[in-house]
């Protein structure tokens, strides 16, 4: 299994309205899009987590899908803390959520694989949650021993990065009882993940986490921990293929794509 991992996309189809986002953000995200039709013949799917739009209106949701559209494999997608839940799964509604009624968790078997997509979102908030009813279809499915690998999709990140203009930002309730869950687990388990605009990897719990940059800005520090402030750094957009084989590999590689083209 190969795949791609983006997240933060904040499309918006009023840019200048936005003036931490790269002005050429629209461009910006077809020269993503395009980096990634050019090896998709090698990738079973992509992953998107959260933030698809900026303030989460239906245009701005139907001309990213638009851009998307170029693509021929599947797309799977979770809401970050800047969509809104019923516009997103009026259009993003492959995942299962019926038309017009919001974006539905989600499980999927693909090529022997467990995919769970989860809506970590409080409504208003920029902190995340799991509640016990997402958390408890969690612990069903990781214990399901038909699968001995499972990825889960979600906006927010399981673990702390160390720096604290990331971690005030990173609450995540649920997390000592997800950590629970995958350390009991048999299976491997993968989290996805965005939020914080900056690419990380980290080994949490057991599971191989990562967190997708933002190409819209992003964000950090001269150094990625201790204490410090935000701020928008001029850097490298990178993002995350990932292939994973029959003998236990795990490989994860970078590329890079210019966005000031």
């Amino acid at each position: 299994m190969r795949f791609v991992h983006i997240s933060d996309l904040h499309y918006t189809v009023n840019i200048k309205d936005f003036s931490s986002s790269r002005s050429n953000l629209i461009a910006a995200l077809r020269l993503i899009i395009d980096d990634i039709k050019s090896i998709e013949k090698h990738l079973d799917f992509v992953a998107i987590t959260g933030d698809l739009t900026e303030i989460g209106d239906v245009e701005s949701y139907k001309q990213l899908k638009i851009l998307l559209n170029v693509l021929d494999i599947p797309i799977f997608v979770v809401p970050g803390n800047h969509d809104e839940p019923m516009a997103f799964g009026e259009i993003f509604n492959q995942n299962g959520a019926e038309q017009g009624r919001g974006f539905t968790d989600y499980c999927i078997n693909l090529n022997g694989v467990q995919l769970l997509g989860m809506n970590t979102q409080i409504i208003g908030q920029a902190q995340g949650k799991l509640s016990d009813t997402q958390l408890l279809l969690i612990e069903e499915k990781l214990s399901d021993h038909k699968f001995s690998r499972n990825i889960i999709f979600m906006h927010h990140p399981a673990f702390l990065t160390g720096f604290s203009g990331y971690d005030e930002t990173l609450l995540l309730s649920g997390r000592e009882v997800l950590g629970n869950i995958i350390e009991k687990s048999t299976s491997q388990v993968i989290i996805l993940s965005g939020h914080i605009h900056k690419p990380f990897q980290a080994v949490w719990r057991g599971a191989n986490c990562y967190i997708a940059g933002g190409p819209c800005f992003q964000l950090g520090n001269a150094v990625p921990f201790g204490n410090g402030q935000q701020e928008i750094l001029d850097e490298p957009y990178a993002y995350f293929v990932h292939s994973i084989d029959d003998n236990d590999s795990h490989v994860v590689s970078t590329r890079y794509v210019n966005l000031d083209n």
